[in-house]
């Protein structure tokens, strides 16, 4: 005959369960109430082992407070990030543009967000407002870009955007020069737009498209340069001075 198996006293069983529960919440996909739900089994079961166990049933109540409320904070500190996040849902990153040197604008990508921000691409549709007409709707061959990832609250340049031979035969000091800069990546919490109005070699100002108002329809921005060209500021009307961002000598990003 085999020996019997001895039984669980009703502590271990306790033990046993709460790993298992404990297990249960940090490995396996729940949403934060369930795991929330879980955690707090769990500390009922580390109360009752601490207060009703044969190892501390002979204790006074004042060790046991100590144990049970150092086990339960030791509990919390391990799990509350988990639950946090899950509760927050998903952090996007958010990449931001900004521009310096007034005379040769050039491009700072700040990622304004707590994760890295991977793959993020920048383009820009930008025209000499001062071109001959049979040349007005010929873009400046700025060429898109990318950087491969920004941290978590860090920027990323200034990157040149007038640096080539073929834009630069294009301009000559004064020249004005208009169009949307655009940046965004895979993960990113949205796709940002920016008017650009500057003159050439003396500054200019920038301004976000609010979201409200749309992408910008490109298409019908190219029709409509000759008219841009003649008066460039009854196209802006709509963008109120406190929104234009003048391009500055060196960037201070906003903490």
């Amino acid at each position: 005959m085999g020996e019997s198996v001895q039984t669980l006293d009703r502590s271990t069983a306790e033990a046993y369960a709460g790993v298992a529960i404990g297990l249960c919440a940090a490995v396996i996909p729940m949403t934060w109430w369930i795991r929330g739900a879980l955690l707090a089994l769990v500390a009922a079961i580390i109360i009752d082992l601490i207060v009703r166990s044969p190892w501390t049933n002979r204790w006074s109540k004042r060790p046991k407070i100590f144990l049970a409320t150092s086990a339960i904070g030791l509990l919390i500190a391990a799990s509350w990030r988990p639950i946090w996040e899950d509760f927050r849902g998903p952090i996007n990153p958010d990449v931001k543009l900004y521009f310096v040197h007034p005379s040769r604008p050039a491009v700072v990508l700040w990622n304004d967000s707590d994760v890295v921000a991977n793959t993020v691409i920048y383009s820009f549709a930008l025209w000499n407002l001062d071109s001959p007409l049979n040349d007005l709707k010929t873009p400046l061959q700025v060429l898109s870009a990318k950087a491969d990832y920004i941290r978590a609250n860090q920027a990323a340049g200034p990157n040149a955007i007038f640096d080539t031979p073929a834009i630069l035969s294009r301009l000559k000091k004064g020249n004005r020069i208009f169009g949307v800069v655009s940046v965004s990546c895979p993960q990113c919490l949205k796709r940002r737009q920016y008017w650009f109005n500057a003159s050439w070699e003396k500054g200019g100002w920038y301004s976000e498209i609010l979201q409200e108002a749309g992408q910008v329809n490109l298409p019908k921005i190219f029709e409509i340069l000759p008219l841009i060209s003649k008066d460039t500021e009854a196209f802006f009307r709509d963008v109120p001075p406190n929104q234009r961002k003048e391009i500055a000598k060196s960037i201070e990003i906003p903490k």
